[in-house]
């Protein structure tokens, strides 16, 4: 590793979410489950984990204008993977991996995370509640915190740099444990400071005929762990400018975010390889039935509404999602493209 490298990966900071949860207790209503959110399909022979969608290997884009679920999607698939698959005999079905999270937007929730554990956990131990004790409670838990570890790049290198030495990472600190899940939340952060970088050469005192866009490290950097480690992939992404549909009501756009306009000289450098999403989840809020006003007595949970296609496939699934009151996940019209996404 290079000097440079390592005081880049030095200045990130990093810690597991166990320890963050730890300075939180202290605060009121973080140990109460309340409403979080769940998933279901609506049928209790669905299988209510993204194992039936999201395999091992895949690259995910989940998209969508700001505050449309994307972070709570990534809660879930995030909180599936660090779940065990089992608990003193009792079935849990999570992957019972380790989750990395660049929190890039820097707006990772805690406080969710831990409450849909709770809630998910609660359900598995619904028929012996005498089982789900303040003892199992805490321990299962801690386990799966254990294995969830943030990171929080405040740049395009930053970022680059962290996922080029996750490797050297994982060896020191998860020995054990594989990774399942690599979350970048959002992948598009840092847009408007790469295309000033890209447009702006000079500004840093080293003009240049071929900058180089510093998204295409992330890029490089995600392919090459991609590659050797095969996680689940997820990648949120912001649009900008108008959002078009087309009559599916799915983006018709072939491409997702990181393909940015030629004209921003960004195109070639903000591009996975063919093929490489396998997945688009493309979300939108759903208007709340009326106007709402400070007489209301109640203020209805946020619903977006939320559509999985495979690039190249015209089928497509569809589901919802509910945040505060709970999560609840339709089946797909089209029952042979996908059964469930939970």
């Amino acid at each position: 590793m290079s000097k440079a490298a390592q005081t880049l990966l030095e200045e990130i900071h990093s810690e597991s979410l166990q320890v963050l949860l730890s300075s939180l207790r202290p605060l009121s209503g973080l140990s109460e489950v309340g409403h979080a959110d769940t998933f279901s399909t609506g049928s209790s022979a669905a299988d209510t984990s993204p194992s039936s969608t999201f395999r091992l290997g895949n690259v995910v884009e989940i998209q969508g204008p700001s505050a449309t679920g994307k972070s709570h999607l990534v809660y879930h698939l995030v909180s599936h993977c660090i779940i065990p698959p089992e608990y003193e005999a009792r079935a849990l079905g999570g992957w019972g991996k380790a989750a990395i999270v660049f929190d890039s937007d820097n707006t990772f929730s805690i406080v969710r995370v831990k409450q849909i554990l709770l809630k998910r956990l609660e359900s598995r131990f619904a028929t012996q509640p005498h089982l789900w004790t303040a003892e199992s409670r805490s321990d299962i838990v801690e386990k799966c915190l254990d294995h969830l570890h943030i990171f929080k790049p405040s740049s395009s290198i930053q970022l680059a740099a962290t996922l080029r030495n996750l490797p050297t990472y994982h060896t020191i600190n998860l020995p054990h444990t594989d990774i399942g899940v690599l979350a970048v939340d959002s992948i598009n952060a840092f847009y408007w400071m790469d295309r000033f970088t890209v447009e702006h050469p000079s500004s840093s005192g080293k003009a240049s005929k071929a900058t180089v866009n510093p998204f295409q490290h992330v890029i490089s950097s995600l392919r090459a762990f991609h590659a050797a480690y095969r996680p689940l992939i997820l990648l949120t992404s912001w649009s900008i400018g108008p959002n078009q549909s087309s009559s599916n009501g799915t983006s018709d756009r072939q491409q997702p975010f990181l393909y940015a306009d030629p004209r921003h000289q960004l195109r070639s450098t903000m591009s996975m390889p063919s093929g490489a999403i396998t997945h688009r989840v493309t979300m939108s809020i759903i208007p709340a039935p009326q106007p709402l006003t400070s007489a209301d007595p109640k203020w209805p949970s946020p619903q977006f509404a939320c559509s999985i296609q495979k690039p190249g496939h015209d089928s497509v699934g569809r589901f919802m999602l509910q945040i505060n009151d709970g999560v609840d996940c339709r089946p797909p019209e089209d029952q042979n493209f996908l059964v469930s996404v939970c």
